[in-house]
C-alpha cells in the first residue's frame, strides 16, 4: 500500500512538471539549478538574495493547524540600504535558527509577519523562499532522486515555473520539547529569482506587473497506531511575484 501510495505520489508531480501553462509554455522543477549550476550561475541568474521568505507549519497545542509567516535578512530590517547578501550556503543555518524562532519559546526575532495561514503571499523581492514542518512524524513524499515532492501547477490563471529554481532540501536536527532528544524535521528552500518568463527575462522597471503561482507539497504523516500506511497531506499555496523586484 505505501509503495503504491508513493508511485501515485510520484505520477501526480510528474504530470504537472510535464504540464504547460496556456501560452504553451514549460513547468520547470524547482530542483534545476540556476545560481548554484555546475560551473558557476546560469547567464542572469548570478545574483545572491538579501532575504528570506519563511513559513513555519506545526499543529498547535489546540490541535489547530498554525502557520505563521516569517521575513528574515542579514541587517536591520527596517533598512534595506545596510542588509548583506545571504549566501546559498548560509541558509541552512538560518533556517535552523528561524525554526527555533518559530516556536516562539522566548521573544520572537524576527517576529511573525501579520499574515498566516498561507494567506495574503506577495514577494516582492528576489529572495530565498523556505518552508519548514515542526511535526517530526510528518515528513514529505519523496519522487526521483529522493527529492521530496513538491511542484508548481500551471492551472488556469496560475503560471508556469521560470522563476523558482534552486531547490534544497534541509533536513533539521532540534531539540523536542516532550521528549528531550533531537529529532529531525523537514525543510525545503529555493530561490526566487524574480524572473518575467520562460527565457529569463526581468520584468521592466514600469508599469508593475504581477504574477500568480500556484504549487503543491505532498507530505506523509504517521498514523498513532502502528502502520505501514501514513496519512497524505496536500499543502497547495499560491503566492504572487510584484514586479519589478525591489532593491536589494
Amino acid at each position: 500500500m505505501l509503495e503504491a501510495r508513493e508511485s501515485q505520489i510520484q505520477e501526480l508531480v510528474a504530470e504537472e512538471l510535464a504540464a504547460t501553462g496556456a501560452s504553451g509554455a514549460p513547468n520547470h522543477d524547482i530542483y534545476e539549478a540556476r545560481l548554484t549550476a555546475p560551473g558557476g550561475p546560469a547567464p542572469g541568474f548570478d545574483y545572491v538574495p538579501y532575504c528570506i521568505y519563511f513559513y513555519y507549519v506545526r499543529v498547535d497545542n489546540s490541535g489547530k493547524l498554525r502557520i505563521d509567516h516569517y521575513f528574515d535578512c542579514d541587517g536591520p530590517s527596517d533598512d534595506p540600504t545596510q542588509w548583506q547578501p545571504i549566501p546559498y550556503a548560509a541558509v541552512p543555518g538560518r533556517l535552523r535558527n528561524l525554526a527555533l524562532n518559530g516556536r516562539r519559546l522566548a521573544p520572537t526575532s524576527p517576529a511573525p509577519l501579520p499574515d498566516h495561514n498561507f494567506d495574503n503571499i506577495v514577494w516582492s523581492r528576489r529572495s530565498y523562499i523556505a518552508f519548514f514542518f515542526d511535526e517530526v512524524n510528518w515528513q514529505f513524499h519523496t519522487r526521483g532522486g529522493g527529492r521530496s515532492a513538491v511542484a508548481f501547477k500551471p492551472r488556469p490563471g496560475a503560471h508556469p515555473n521560470h522563476t523558482f529554481f534552486d531547490a534544497q532540501d534541509v533536513p533539521l536536527v532540534l531539540p523536542n520539547n516532550f521528549t528531550g532528544i533531537d529529532d529531525t524535521r523537514s525543510a525545503i528552500f529555493f530561490v526566487n529569482h524574480m524572473k518575467k518568463n520562460e527565457n529569463g527575462n526581468d520584468f521592466p522597471p514600469t508599469p508593475p506587473e504581477s504574477q500568480l503561482f500556484e504549487f503543491e507539497m505532498f507530505l506523509k504523516v504517521q498514523f498513532a497506531e502502528t502502520s505501514p500506511n501514513t496519512l497524505t497531506v496536500i499543502f497547495d499555496p499560491t503566492g504572487t511575484n510584484q514586479g519589478p523586484p525591489e532593491t536589494p
